[in-house]
């Protein structure tokens, strides 16, 4: 909700063999990979799959970005992740936070790292307190 932009895994861009980009829709309007399906986990949390490339979202544990910053990706395996499981948290009229259980961060589009004029970067926060571009809604 920070941007009103949509959470995507992009065609093109992969990251490596095992990792595909996830990013924002800067554009607003929907975009291929920006179809999400939620999948119950344990206690309560949930998993992203993406829909269009049949992966699952996830914070990386290697190479974090900095100090404050993880990135994320789609498992391109197709298959859950060790660090797949995100809690949702109901901010009422403000949207949703998703918490990334794992690692205690929570998900959000940076104002800053921007890919291009289409795409905005989407990282973890790992000082794990909440963060103000890390409202989202859930469609």
């Amino acid at each position: 909700l920070a941007h009103n932009e949509y959470l995507y895994a992009a065609d093109t861009q992969p990251f490596d063999d095992d990792r595909r980009h996830v990013f924002t829709w800067r554009r607003g309007d929907l975009v291929n990979g920006a179809t999400w399906r939620m999948e119950p986990a344990s206690q309560g949390r949930v998993r992203f799959f993406n829909t269009r490339h049949l992966e699952y979202l996830y914070a990386a544990n290697f190479s974090p970005l900095d100090e404050d910053r993880r990135r994320v990706f789609t498992w391109r395996r197709g298959r859950p992740v060790n660090n797949d499981d995100w809690l949702i948290e109901d901010k009422g009229a403000k949207g949703v936070r998703l918490f990334k259980t794992g690692q205690q961060e929570y998900l959000y589009a940076a104002n800053h790292h921007l890919l291009d004029d289409d795409s905005r970067y989407v990282f973890t926060w790992r000082p794990r307190n909440p963060i103000r571009q890390g409202f989202w809604r859930i469609e």
